[in-house]
């Protein structure tokens, strides 16, 4: 930067701008005053600064011979009026052409030829305001190659001439000639039916496109598109909606001379639309620098043939009712999950830049409202569903926070996170069955109602935990224990999140008493990932697969009706009775656990995803309610049209290289991996060497309910080619050029620090166990050996003091394996030991680290010690939500 500085005074800046998607180059120019205490004259200097940075010129096409191009000078005051005639001189060099001006308003302009060089000359004798801003634009043609000098420069108003100079990019004789073309719908229409059209965009000219690409899409009458979720479709786009009725899509993509891209836009007709024809949908990409073929810039299909009636087959399940009633709207015919493709629908990326929210730029607060939305869960051919989601995308878009955890910032960039959570629903009935008989829900609560946990967080203030009685609704009420000061429209005070943690993936859910497991079934939940230096360094170093190559992998499990609703049991179990006093039984009815029929991944049915011939990192999360998850890595044969499926084989090693409490010391390699409701662990697979075209399947052999790793020849609830099948690897994509990741043997500064439990507090022995409530259904309760068994609002028995450690010994005297996660708290695994054994069994060693949620299994001891961090109350519980609704959930009351 050149600066003649001098006292402070008047400024004006110059912007000479290449548009027509252009180069900015700013000049600033100081109107100086000089004077004295005695006489005051005005003597104004003009002051060149030419600064590029600040007017964001990136992404810049080269001029094109014989095309017109725009240079913008934009004029500015901000210290004092002009006085006299003020001039703008511009000179266009030999090789570009006049073609037109857009004169600043009051500048009167003239052009003349000397030799070649154009020079434009436009003056005012108006004064010009302080506070200014104008743009005074040249539309040019360059009609030579090679690279131009244009100067431009500013003179009178009561100063002194400045000139600045602007070399444009070379000018070239190639372009980019971008074509887009719609096919028909993929299945065709039927009415409530997802379809999708895909939309090709190719580069048919003699260079790549230099700028983002953009389309808009209008759509026809009777049908609608499921909002921001076009980036399911291929990650290199995004798309939103506009009004009237247009799709907005842009991407980063640079297309190569021959090259295309397709994005499929999902497409739903509406129920009134049976026997119409839809009429034509128009696309029209724009913004291309250069694009002389503007011809097959627009295009337009129309849909053949009428919108026919959908009709999908069902099941029938004891456990859904199949008439509705007026406490009980919610049933339907269940949908058939044989009848659903699998593998037909790509896996989003959740850390893809579409679906991350970054919060940088808005000083540290998030504004997340809760909303109702229609997803394409299921694929083409299928109803779109009704799902509860925390911003606009579903699942909820992934927060990406920075350490503060000082030993992991040297660098400085980390720094807590504050999240207003404004629920904006206005619905006043849930979109699942709500049994009313249990505690939480049986007090005329709202049902329509939200508190969100940030699962893992550590060192977090009770206020910010969300505590399950500190719910609140859109109509105003609150919970017993809401505390927060409300804000506009109900809402709590933001929660403060410290990220005083390792590198590691946490989750946020809703947490509301009784409701949890509905919320979170309906969509209340997404991923918030912490990094920090340790894993930014190996990121950097290519010691961890990075961008495309690292994936988060969201387990859940669902069941829809025929309608593409999600489906929720609600009749009583088998062997629930009428009370004692008489109470009927209660419809709908608190079911012990769920488990779904359709394996659902990143909010997708049973996806796929292409992979190179590289290592991958994925950042598992068991979101389902009560589904436990065995993972493999298998070849699974293909079944055909109406055949049996087949069992998978070959087994595939990975590496565990950390937990929900962040990264193990080493990389351990397993083929198998066990993964409880809540738990979170981060795998490294590798494909090097696969052969192109072959798959590999994300396979579950956990029974449900998951009683602990089964006996060889044991029974199995697994069903084959439904709930064993998660996602398939394909390995059909070329290797890029950036190189595999190369996993260290070390993946921490410093090893997972073992902890010592504080001297003088007793071992702190807790109970599970299975109770009955009046309709002689089971609730799973916590309680303490000494004790017995405890419901929420007992007396609080677990208050530890803050800063200390303790050793928990958890004894599970019921029939299933439990995943227990403490509030306020993070631990590590000493061992578990079965009763009667002489000796604890061997601890895994993807275990041995961190945890905030832990599997105890049946018939065992599960022996933990725990860290508690901050006083507050908080609470412990069972992460099998139907558990944790009724009532195997505790207060836990940490003392300062």
């Amino acid at each position: 930067m050149n600066t003649n500085q001098s006292s402070p005074g008047r400024a004006f800046s110059l912007i000479g701008t290449f548009a027509s998607k252009r180069i900015k180059l700013l000049l600033s120019i100081l109107v100086l005053s000089f004077g004295s205490t005695a006489a005051f004259a005005v003597a104004p200097v003009f002051t060149l600064q030419p600064d590029l940075s600040s007017t964001g010129s990136t992404g810049v096409a080269s001029p094109l011979i014989n095309a017109n191009f725009d240079y913008v000078v934009i004029l500015s005051t901000s210290g004092g009026a002009t006085t006299g005639v003020t001039t703008l001189k511009t000179n266009l060099p030999v090789g570009i052409t006049l073609v037109s001006i857009t004169p600043l308003t009051g500048f009167t302009c003239t052009s003349a030829i000397v030799a070649g060089v154009t020079t434009v000359t436009c003056t005012t004798a108006t004064a010009i305001a302080v506070g200014f801003w104008g743009q005074h634009i040249l539309t040019v043609k360059a009609t030579t190659l090679g690279a131009k000098v244009i100067s431009s420069s500013v003179s009178g108003g009561g100063g002194t001439t400045v000139t600045a100079s602007l070399t444009t990019p070379a000018v070239v004789n190639t372009a980019p000639d971008i074509a887009i073309s719609l096919v028909q719908p993929v299945p065709t229409f039927k009415a409530t039916a997802l379809s999708e059209i895909s939309v090709t965009i190719k580069n048919q000219g003699t260079r790549a496109n230099e700028k983002d690409l953009y389309f808009s899409m209008s759509l026809p009458a009777g049908v609608t598109v499921s909002k921001n979720a076009f980036q399911r479709n291929a990650d290199s786009w995004d798309c939103v909606m506009g009004a009237p009725s247009t799709l907005y899509c842009w991407s980063v993509i640079r297309l190569s001379v021959g090259a295309s891209n397709t994005i499929r836009i999902p497409i739903t007709p509406l129920a009134n639309t049976v026997g119409v024809q839809i009429a034509a949908f128009t696309a029209n990409v724009f913004n291309v620098p250069f694009d002389l073929n503007r011809t097959n810039d627009t295009t337009s299909m129309t849909p053949t043939g009428i919108v026919t009636t959908l009709s999908l087959g069902s099941i029938s399940d004891p456990a859904y009712s199949t008439v509705p009633t007026a406490n009980n709207p919610y049933a339907k015919p269940i949908l058939n999950p044989a009848t659903i493709p699998q593998f037909a629908m790509p896996l989003p990326n959740l850390l893809h830049p579409s679906n991350v929210l970054n919060y940088w730029f808005s000083g540290n607060l998030l504004n997340l409202d809760i909303k109702q939305i229609k997803s394409p869960i299921l694929p083409p051919g299928f109803p779109v569903t009704d799902v509860f989601t925390y911003g606009y995308r579903y699942p909820a878009q992934t927060i990406i926070a920075r350490s503060t955890e000082p030993t992991l910032n040297l660098s400085g960039l980390g720094q807590p996170l504050s999240i207003q959570y404004n629920d904006t629903r206005t619905q006043t009935r849930h979109l699942l069955p709500v049994d009313k008989s249990i505690h939480g829900a049986m007090g005329g609560e709202p049902e329509i109602r939200s508190v969100t946990h940030l699962h893992g967080i550590k060192k977090v203030d009770q206020s910010s935990d969300g505590y399950p009685e500190a719910w609140l609704s859109p109509n105003g009420q609150t919970g017993d224990q809401f505390s927060m000061p409300p804000t506009v429209g109900y809402n709590p005070a933001a929660f403060n999140y410290p990220n005083n943690q390792e590198a590691t993936l946490l989750w946020y859910h809703d947490h509301t008493l009784g409701m949890t497991r509905l919320d979170v079934y309906s969509g209340l939940a997404g991923l918030y990932v912490v990094r920090d230096d340790n894993e930014m360094a190996k990121i950097a170093a290519n010691q961890l697969p990075s961008g495309p190559y690292e994936i988060p992998l969201l387990l859940q499990d669902r069941m829809f009706h025929t309608d593409g609703s999600l489906a929720y049991p609600d009749v009583a179990p088998a062997g629930t009775t009428s009370s004692a006093t008489g109470k009927p039984i209660p419809s709908p009815s608190m079911q012990p656990e769920f488990f779904g029929n359709v394996m659902v991944v990143n909010g997708v049915s049973w996806p796929y995803l292409e992979v190179e011939p590289r290592r991958y990192r994925f950042r598992v999360l068991n979101g389902s309610n009560s589904r436990f998850y065995t993972l493999k890595i298998e070849t699974c044969p293909v079944t055909p049209a109406g055949g049996v499926p087949q069992p998978c084989a070959t087994p595939r090693t990975f590496k565990v290289i950390g937990t929900e409490g962040g990264f193990l010391n080493a990389p351990v390699t397993v083929s198998s991996l066990t993964v409880a409701p809540a738990e979170r662990y981060d795998l490294i697979v590798d494909f090097t060497g696969v052969a192109a075209g072959t798959k590999f399947t994300l396979t579950n052999y956990a029974n449900s309910p998951f009683q602990g790793i089964p006996a060889a020849g044991a029974a199995t609830t697994i069903v084959t080619g439904i709930d064993d099948r998660l996602v398939e690897f394909r390995v059909n994509q070329p290797l890029s050029a950036k190189p595999n990741a190369v996993i260290p043997a070390s993946l921490r500064l410093a090893a997972v620090p073992a902890l010592t439990p504080t001297a003088g507090i007793p071992v702190r022995q807790v109970m599970l166990a299975d109770n009955t409530d009046e309709f002689g259904r089971v609730v799973p309760s916590l309680g303490t050996l000494a004790g017995g068994l405890k419901g929420w609002m007992d007396p609080i028995t677990e208050q530890p003091k803050a800063g200390t450690i303790e050793t928990w010994e958890i004894y599970n005297a019921s029939t299933d394996s439990h995943p227990i996660h403490l509030h306020g708290g993070h631990f590590q695994l000493l061992n578990r030991q079965t009763y009667g054994a002489a000796a604890p069994d061997t601890t895994p060693l993807q275990e041995k680290t961190w945890k905030d949620t832990i599997i105890a299994h049946p018939s065992q001891i599960t022996r933990i010690k725990v860290k508690f961090d901050n006083a507050g109350l908080f609470a412990w519980h069972c992460h099998i939500l139907e558990h944790e609704d009724h009532d195997m959930m505790r207060p836990l009351n940490v003392l300062p």
